[in-house]
């Protein structure tokens, strides 16, 4: 069993606080039995055991205000459980993928979904880093729509983009390479320009000290003399 946070907020609760001892105890066991996204199979036996005495289970979900969602085949899903553990999930993390597949698996992806558009994801104080991080996330999005359609950037933009990163790629010059090449990479038509921006950076592409590989008929040739010829 992996480990999980814990809401000590829960106690503040006044659903939780109405809750007498042994179903305190029920709801605590079925945060520590349920699987990766929150859905418990349902194990009253093993539940009354380790509780130590017998709970009305069918009335459970009705007192904790509709934190419980009984599923058409029978299971229970914490309906919050994904939000407080990981955030919010995103097909671009790793480790988000496999919960994002057990929701799936469960039919409860799309239900997840929904429940995020009407409520949000629960967030603490709002920092300087969650804004850098939002801002982050518009950067990534603006990213993604070019890569769909490629449209070539000014050298304003390109200008722009290497001040940002404080590398000295000539914008000029970049644009006036690729504008030659018809904005090829190699054979294959450029998805992202800022990528490319990056490979000069990497490769000190400066400002005219250095250069991409030239093509064939690019090359000249010197010509050597012998001494004495």
């Amino acid at each position: 069993m992996s480990k999980r946070f814990y809401d000590t907020a829960l106690w503040d609760r006044p659903w939780f606080r109405e809750l007498p001892p042994w179903e305190k105890a029920a709801w605590l066991f079925i945060i520590s039995k349920c699987d990766a996204v929150g859905v418990w199979i349902p194990d009253y036996v093993s539940g009354d055991f380790f509780v130590g005495c017998p709970i009305e289970w069918d009335k459970l979900p009705g007192k904790c205000n509709g934190n419980i969602h009984v599923l058409p085949n029978g299971k229970w899903w914490i309906v919050d459980f994904c939000n407080f553990q990981y955030g919010e999930l995103s097909p671009n993390c790793k480790p988000h993928a496999s919960y994002i597949a057990l929701l799936s698996s469960h039919s409860l992806l799309e239900t997840y979904l929904e429940n995020h558009k009407k409520k949000g994801y629960p967030k603490g104080m709002d920092t300087v880093q969650e804004k850098e991080k939002e801002t982050e996330k518009e950067k990534d999005y603006i990213i993604l729509k070019e890569r769909k359609k490629f449209v070539k950037p000014t050298i304003e933009e390109v200008s722009s983009y290497c001040t940002e990163r404080g590398n000295s790629v000539s914008a000029s010059r970049f644009c006036d390479y690729y504008e030659a090449r018809g904005w090829l990479v190699g054979k294959s038509p450029m998805k992202d320009w800022r990528a490319a921006v990056r490979t000069w950076e990497a490769n000190n592409f400066t400002r005219g000290e250095h250069g991409p590989e030239l093509a064939p008929d690019e090359i000249i040739t010197p010509i050597f003399k012998r001494r004495g010829g």
